[in-house]
């Protein structure tokens, strides 16, 4: 795999756009799997009606695990963090990390490439505004966002909530959910995110079930 840091690569003019990158010294994984994300990427951005500059990011697990530690002082690796940041274009930052997702979708039976998909739909999330880590409602109404975008895209899966078992498939809020998610979250400072981004995809979503009526 390429290796090294700072590897990024403009995808398309106009928007949607992904600045894509590598983070960390031994991400574990090949050329395919940065093709195939950045496809998936300007897909979920035009799914969710989003006319922004995504910058995501593929790391190692000794990367993610300072980047989690730094921002959310839990010294451990995650699945994917979030680094929303307030600009007229960039919506921000998702951190995606290849070791985690390569456990869970062998954990959960699916390809890497489905687990990606899913920690990438709950990462644009998070900068989109959603938060499941507020109150039980606000996770709801995130996993019914994701499982929305999951099928709109016709992605294997329902999204990181349902998934980790903290809300049902029917977008009902389960009690205790041990481990939760392993770590994901908003690593950022909490400015940014929400405002039009959260709006769009909210009417995305929506018209989605009118559509479906």
């Amino acid at each position: 795999c390429r290796s090294g840091v700072g590897l990024v690569r403009l995808m398309a003019s106009g928007l949607p756009r992904v600045l894509l990158g590598e983070q960390g010294d031994e991400v574990s994984c090949d050329a395919a799997v940065f093709s195939e994300i950045e496809t998936d990427a300007l897909s979920l951005l035009r799914a969710a009606a989003l006319d922004v500059e995504l910058s995501l990011s593929l790391c190692d697990a000794a990367f993610i695990t300072q980047q989690n530690k730094r921002w959310r002082g839990v010294d451990q690796p995650t699945d994917v963090l979030s680094f929303p940041v307030e600009d007229d274009v960039m919506i921000g930052d998702v951190l995606i990390c290849v070791d985690v997702a390569q456990r869970q979708a062998q954990d959960r039976g699916h390809t890497l490439r489905d687990e990606l998909r899913v920690l990438l739909v709950h990462g644009v999330l998070h900068l989109c505004g959603y938060d499941h880590e507020t109150d039980e409602a606000d996770a709801a109404e995130m996993a019914a966002a994701e499982t929305k975008l999951m099928r709109r895209l016709h992605w294997k899966g329902n999204g990181l909530i349902v998934s980790a078992g903290a809300v049902d498939g029917d977008g009902d809020v389960d009690g205790d959910d041990g481990d939760g998610y392993g770590g994901d979250g908003d690593g950022g400072d909490g400015d940014g995110g929400g405002g039009d981004s959260g709006e769009a995809v909210a009417r995305a979503v929506s018209e989605e079930e009118a559509g479906a009526r």
